[in-house]
């Protein structure tokens, strides 16, 4: 094979070893990749394990000393990709969406007055309802409704009978006071 190039870049640097792990990988059986495979999960989770701490102190400092760079390539990225990641997060949110317009009426029984809200879209109300502090474990559907309008008109009227929640819509649609 010769001497390597030493004025390689970086880039063509890594496309070499990427070759090269290419080629040793063709001549080894699948039996002998897949404990490879297995070894190497064994041996960087007992790194971790072990070194648990160190790791996350490292990668917080490294995380601090290059604020400002991350900042700038998250902020960049998302300029250059602005419009993918708009259709993608679109995608993933109607991707939980109920069928059909369908709403559901559910509790959160373990609030210290059981919650009661309404949704068409159970996995990201639920996830908000986590970011804001709220227990939604256990959680249950009250009833399933074929409009947002009957949805609203039911949750009002588990409101009447004790349970929390925000519903400052009346039934024909104006805001209530």
């Amino acid at each position: 094979m010769g001497r390597p190039n030493l004025n390689l870049t970086k880039e063509e640097k890594r496309l070499r070893r990427n070759e090269l792990q290419k080629v040793r990988r063709a001549n080894r059986s699948d039996e002998q990749l897949a404990i490879d495979r297995e070894n190497g999960n064994r041996y960087s989770k007992a790194y971790y394990d072990k070194n648990k701490k160190e790791v996350i102190i490292k990668a917080k400092a490294y995380r601090q000393s290059n604020k400002e760079r991350i900042s700038t390539q998250k902020k960049d990225y998302y300029k250059s990709n602005k419009e993918e990641i708009l259709i993608q997060n679109k995608a993933r949110y109607e991707s939980h969406r109920l069928p059909n317009d369908m709403y559901i009426v559910y509790c959160l029984p373990n609030e210290e007055i059981p919650y009661c809200g309404m949704t068409s879209n159970p996995h990201y109300r639920m996830r908000n309802h986590r970011k804001m502090g709220r227990d939604t474990n256990d959680w249950f559907i009250l009833q399933v409704c074929s409009s947002e309008k009957e949805a609203r008109k039911v949750e009002r009227q588990y409101h009447d009978l004790g349970y929390g929640g925000i519903n400052q819509w009346d039934i024909r649609g104006k805001q209530v006071a």
